[in-house]
């Protein structure tokens, strides 16, 4: 991913990420700091086409070559100059922009990193019972599906937490840190796109969607974020391929090496116990979030 231009005004920013995705080039629109406004361009092989197209539209923004292919609520606001860099006032950060501000920065995915390395030492990879026990979807064996009514019974008590707390477990220094290098460059590039909360909020989504698939296909004694990478991982997959002005994108090799690392858990190749159905019912949430997505108005 290059940097290919700062803009002081975020709506030309933002018509610059439109236009390039109009154009199929993948990009990403995001704060740069309080004043400015990064344009960056995913693919090497785009580079050069990307920054002719936004030399000529910042030339010319009103042209319309360029005014023919944004949606009308991403207008040039009356008398905007547009021009790359200009001294105004700086306006007091809404709380939309703060959470884009926020998201920048990567809270987030720095946050439920450091929180699942804290979890693998608390409870010494799994290892400790009793530290374990709570965070586990249940403690309880999953009954059969005539008497589906005791099933959870711990979240049927109230310990809702149970739902989602087992994404943050990991059993192994392998299993931990290929799940959180994975999660790093996925959540932190839709972090920075799409702000703070819907990283979340996606998160809890698939986590908890994913978790009670597994529950109901295998039991209770699983953990992992895999549910969730394969839930990131849909998303922004369909994104890219529906929705390119999106600036979330993923190349074709790296979608390929996943699903044949699904294919290998599936089909009983490895050595290792491995939550193959919180994988599935993750990547199928996933795809469907990023395609319903895609499919939003601009």
């Amino acid at each position: 991913m290059r940097l290919i231009g700062h803009l002081e005004n975020r709506v030309l920013a933002e018509r610059a990420g439109v236009l390039l995705g109009a154009n199929g080039i993948a990009n990403r629109v995001e704060p740069d700091d309080a004043r400015h406004w990064a344009v960056w361009v995913i693919g090497e092989e785009d580079l050069d086409r990307a920054r002719q197209l936004l030399a000529a539209f910042l030339a010319s923004p009103d042209d319309p070559r360029f005014r023919s292919l944004l949606p009308p609520s991403l207008g040039l606001p009356k008398n905007d100059e547009p021009r790359a860099r200009r001294s105004t006032p700086s306006p007091q950060p809404s709380r939309e922009s703060t959470d884009t501000l926020a998201g920048g920065l990567g809270i987030a995915t720095i946050g439920l990193v450091l929180l699942c390395v804290w979890m693998a030492a608390v409870t010494k990879m799994g290892e400790d019972s009793s530290a374990l026990g709570p965070l586990l979807i249940s403690a309880v064996p999953r009954p059969g599906w005539a008497r589906w009514m005791l099933m959870l019974p711990e979240v049927q008590r109230g310990e809702v937490w149970r739902l989602i707390t087992p994404v943050l477990l990991h059993f192994s220094w392998t299993h931990l840190l290929f799940n959180l290098w994975t999660f790093w460059g996925l959540g932190l590039a839709i972090e920075r796109q799409r702000g703070l909360p819907a990283l979340v909020g996606m998160v809890i989504g698939f986590g908890i969607l994913s978790n009670i698939g597994q529950y109901l296909q295998g039991g209770p004694q699983f953990g992992g974020m895999s549910g969730v990478i394969y839930g990131l991982l849909g998303y922004v997959w369909m994104l890219g391929k529906y929705r390119p002005s999106a600036g979330l994108a993923l190349q074709p090799q790296i979608v390929l090496l996943m699903l044949v690392w699904l294919a290998i858990g599936v089909y009983g190749t490895l050595d290792v116990p491995v939550a193959n159905t919180a994988h599935g019912v993750g990547l199928l949430v996933g795809v469907a979030w990023g395609r319903w997505a895609a499919m939003r108005p601009v």
